[in-house]
């Protein structure tokens, strides 16, 4: 009786240990199935050149000029040759450098009036029709209107604010 409570406790032990290594076969084999992946990638990205410039040309002053004017440029290059590789808006806001209010003035280009005491916007294209870039100007003209026949001078201040223009 005792080599069968053996034979029965060994069988009972094969049997656990069988169950046993099953289980641990069932574990590990889903914890080899889970991996991590690791991708490295790398990219590189060059940002366009914002290039926007403005050159302040003040009118010569004469007996003969009853308003004063300047001319205005703004360019998409800069003096050492670079010129902007992206497209870019720009506006221009006049302020009084001391304190007094502005005279009336107007906005020329190319002898006709785009704008009236208000800033000044624009777009100034990357390239040509072709393509290639170029370096590209406007040029604008600001008459100052005097009312009076008083000759006074007042100073100025322009601001050129540039963006990318958005596609």
């Amino acid at each position: 009786m005792e080599k069968k409570q053996e034979n029965k406790n060994k069988k009972l032990i094969i049997i656990g240990l069988l169950v046993t290594l099953l289980v641990l076969i069932i574990i590990t084999g889903i914890a080899f199935a889970r991996y991590v992946t690791n991708k490295n990638a790398t990219a590189t990205a060059d940002v366009a050149k914002a290039i926007c410039t403005m050159v302040v040309e003040p009118s010569e002053e004469s007996i003969e000029t009853v308003n004063p004017y300047c001319i205005v440029k703004v360019r998409n290059y800069d003096n050492d040759g670079n010129i902007a590789e992206t497209d870019m808006n720009y506006k221009i806001e006049v302020e009084p450098k001391e304190d007094f209010e502005l005279p009336a003035y107007y906005w020329e280009k190319d002898g006709t009036i785009v704008a009236h005491s208000t800033d000044l916007t624009g777009t100034i294209p990357l390239s040509d029709e072709f393509g290639k870039s170029v370096e590209e100007e406007d040029a604008f003209k600001i008459v100052f209107v005097n009312p009076g026949t008083e000759n006074i001078t007042r100073r100025v201040e322009f601001k050129l604010t540039a963006t990318q223009k958005q596609p």
